[in-house]
């Protein structure tokens, strides 16, 4: 299999995947965990601050307050659900990709490997972190040191010539529109900028670091750091291959993209809370059509990539079968 050729990579998923005899329970049983978790985590907000209306004065203030950090911890730990559930469903889609049997069962593989998965994001955080302040501190150089800041040094030279300090500059510019407007349009090629920059590092990177989660499920004993650098070792000539069968699934990350933005139609367009909420479960329901009907193809397909840059472990299947009998 050429794995440079999206179309071959496709074809043979579909193969494997019409082959999977448990893949609709597995993605019945991944729907319903991933429904339920939105359902109950909107519900248990949605309560919450109904509490928090209810418990006024003084005398509430350490009830509010305790209300409120179970508000913000319900979507943190939503996340984490998701983040589980989603490396189970990758290490059903694994065993797919290489013809072995799968059961609603793999699904657990997440949990099992809760620990080295948030070791990774916890390193992969600060990378990111630490990219994303490099390239806005390049992307302010390129601008400030380029005729494209023109624009904000005549804008801001009469303010300081008058004798205006940092702190009555902001001042004015949130408390005049159009000066703020103004300042928006004159900065706006710094976020051009930004953005290519963005770009052109964030993007080969979050490939070549891709597979690690993959890393993780086929080897339990794999460490965060190691999984990193065996993701970077293994996509050095291979980013390419996993860019191609993205790019094939354009529609796929548009369609998840325009899902996940319809919920937030409410604060741009007046609406009841009615139709809010209809909104909200409208999104709901296509985006777990999504999962069902498309994602796996794309996962076996990047399942299918991995398998042909990194051979199969003589162990690896063998030890995830027999902790839990799939």
């Amino acid at each position: 299999m050429n794995i440079r050729h999206p179309k071959t990579v496709k074809s043979v998923a579909r193969e494997l995947l019409s082959r999977a005899g448990q893949l609709r329970q597995i993605l019945l049983v991944y729907c319903g965990i991933l429904l339920a978790s939105c359902l109950v985590t909107t519900g248990l907000g949605q309560g919450l601050g109904n509490l928090m209306s209810r418990s006024g004065g003084l005398g509430n203030l350490g009830t509010r307050s305790l209300l409120s950090t179970l508000q913000t911890l319900l979507p943190m730990a939503h996340t984490l659900v998701l983040l589980v559930l989603d490396l189970g469903l990758l290490a059903a889609m694994l065993r797919i990709s290489r013809g072995q049997f799968t059961s609603p069962q793999t699904l657990r593989t997440g949990l099992a490997r809760f620990f080295p998965l948030l070791r990774l994001l916890l390193l992969q955080i600060p990378i990111y972190l630490a990219l994303g302040l490099a390239m806005v501190y390049a992307s302010m150089m390129v601008f400030f040191m380029t005729p494209l800041s023109n624009g904000v040094i005549e804008l801001l030279t009469p303010m300081v010539n008058s004798g205006a300090d940092p702190q009555q500059l902001v001042t004015m510019l949130t408390t005049d529109d159009a000066a703020l407007m103004a300042f928006l349009k004159a900065v706006a090629p710094m976020y051009g900028i930004l953005l290519v920059l963005m770009a052109a590092v964030m993007i080969p990177v979050s490939y070549r670091l891709g597979v690690a989660q993959l890393v993780i499920v086929e080897d339990p004993r794999a460490g965060a750091f190691r999984a990193l650098s065996e993701s970077f070792r293994m996509t050095r000539r291979n980013c390419m291959a996993f860019f191609k069968l993205d790019l094939s699934f354009w529609w796929y990350y548009l369609a998840s993209m325009l899902v996940n933005v319809l919920p937030f139609l409410d604060s741009v367009v007046p609406m009841s809370e009615s139709a809010g909420w209809l909104l909200y479960g409208l999104s709901l329901v296509l985006q777990i059509g999504l999962y069902y009907f498309f994602r796996p193809r794309l996962e076996v397909g990047r399942c299918l990539i991995y398998n042909a840059i990194r051979p199969k472990p003589q162990s690896a299947g063998q030890a995830i079968g027999n902790i839990f009998r799939m």
